[in-house]
C-alpha cells in the first residue's frame, strides 16, 4: 500500500505472509528534500531491521547509498546505481 501525502512525501507499508513463516511487515517513507536529493528510512519487522538510504536524482539516472542494521548481524551498506529508460 502506497500513501502520497504530498508531492515531496511518500510513505510505503507491505505485509506478506509465506507458507510456514510468521507474516512479515515492512514500512518505509521516502521524502523528497529538493528536485534532486531524496533521503528514506524503514523498518522490516523479519528480524527487527532497520534501514536508511540518500539518493542523488540526475535526468533519468538515480545514484544511492543504503545501509540496513541487524540486532545480529550488525551494519550492512549498499550502493546503487538506476537508469530508468524511457518508453516511447
Amino acid at each position: 500500500t502506497v500513501y502520497e501525502p504530498s508531492k515531496t512525501v511518500l510513505l510505503q507499508a507491505i505485509v506478506q505472509k509465506q507458507q510456514n513463516q510468521p507474516t512479515q511487515v515492512i514500512a518505509g517513507i521516502y521524502y523528497r528534500c529538493y528536485k534532486y536529493v531524496e533521503v528514506s528510512a524503514g523498518i522490516n519487522s523479519e528480524g527487527h531491521q532497520f534501514w536508511g538510504s540518500g539518493s542523488i536524482i540526475w535526468k533519468t539516472y538515480r545514484l544511492g547509498i543504503t545501509t540496513s542494521v541487524h540486532p545480529q548481524l550488525g551494519i550492512t551498506p549498499g550502493l546503487c546505481f538506476v537508469y530508468n529508460a524511457k518508453n516511447n
